[in-house]
C-alpha cells in the first residue's frame, strides 16, 4: 500500500476543528480524528474507489459525522490529500 501524505495546511485545519469541537463536548475532537482516520485507511486500501474530479483529476472522500471531505490524488509514490470543511464550521 502507498503512504498517505496529508497537506501542512489541511493538517492545520483538521487540528483547528478538532480544538473547536472538542470545546464543544469531550472526546468530540478525537471523534473527528478517529473518522478521518478511518477514511485515509479506506482511500489507501482502494483510492480508485472513488471518482476523479473531470477538470482536476482529484478524488473526494465524505468523512462520516462530520462536515468534511478528503481530496486526494494518487501519485507514483504516495497518495496525496488534504481535509476541506465542506460546510462552514470552526476557524
Amino acid at each position: 500500500m502507498k503512504r498517505v501524505v496529508i497537506h501542512s495546511a489541511a493538517r492545520a485545519e483538521l487540528d483547528a476543528a478538532m480544538e473547536f469541537y472538542e470545546g464543544h463536548a469531550v472526546g468530540l475532537g478525537l471523534d473527528l480524528e478517529t473518522e478521518v482516520r478511518k477514511a485515509t485507511k479506506k482511500i489507501q486500501r482502494n483510492p480508485e474507489l472513488w471518482p476523479p474530479h473531470k477538470r482536476t483529476g482529484f478524488r473526494k472522500y465524505f468523512v462520516d459525522r462530520f462536515p468534511f471531505t478528503i481530496f486526494y490524488m494518487e501519485l507514483a509514490d504516495c497518495i496525496w490529500g488534504g481535509c476541506h470543511r465542506a460546510r462552514q464550521a470552526p476557524s
